[in-house]
């Protein structure tokens, strides 16, 4: 299932987040309306507005976070290949004050902890990792995780990590188990793998 994203920042409060985020999700409708409607991300939105019109809404730390959310968006829309608008507010010379996007459906599946705790455990002990984009790729994210002639296998928090065919592939499947007990599989790219640890893992507003 598709949902539709709201991320303001701590800044706005209140009615004042509302109206901020309604802005953004108004700018995403406009988007749609002038460059996605015919191509694969105006498909997502428009799934998601026909069929399964959830809405979440997250909050980030500080008018700084956004912005650098802000770039993340801009700098790999490609590999994420998600319909996105920024709002940026006219009355506080034009600083972003919020973000709105569909995550599709391989972006909504419940994996973010395990995620999270991948990139820790690749982290540790390399200096100047401050995110998956800052390794050269899948395959040097798997060296460093374990010697090629283990398995090719890796578990967190009932998820497996496996890579396949590193020397070809960017992708990393993520298989784990939902509620019902069946075998799930999502494959990711590494800006995918960061939009889990970070976008995912931001607290729902209150």
């Amino acid at each position: 299932m598709s949902k539709l994203y709201t991320i303001t920042s701590n800044y706005s409060q209140g009615s004042q987040a509302q109206i901020q985020g309604t802005h953004a999700s108004d700018e995403l409708l406009l988007k749609f309306l002038e460059q996605y409607t015919g191509n694969p991300l105006g498909d997502i939105f428009f799934k998601w507005l026909k069929e399964d019109k959830t809405r979440v809404d997250l909050k980030i730390n500080s008018p700084k976070d956004i912005e650098k959310m802000a770039d993340f968006f801009h700098n790999y829309s490609k590999d994420l290949s998600i319909p996105y608008a920024i709002f940026q507010e006219p009355e506080l010379n034009n600083s972003t004050t919020a973000i709105s996007f569909v995550g599709p459906d391989d972006l909504c599946h419940p994996i973010q902890s395990a995620v999270t705790d991948l990139f820790y455990a690749a982290s540790k002990g390399c200096s100047n990792v401050y995110s998956f984009l800052d390794f050269k790729g899948v395959y040097e994210l798997y060296s460093i995780l374990c010697d090629r002639d283990n398995v090719n296998k890796i578990q967190f928090k009932n998820c497996n990590f496996v890579f396949v065919d590193l020397e070809l592939s960017e992708i990393v499947t993520v298989k784990y188990r939902d509620y019902h007990n069946n075998e799930v599989s999502v494959n990711l790219n590494l800006a995918q793998l960061e939009f889990y640890r970070t976008v995912r893992n931001l607290p729902l507003s209150k």
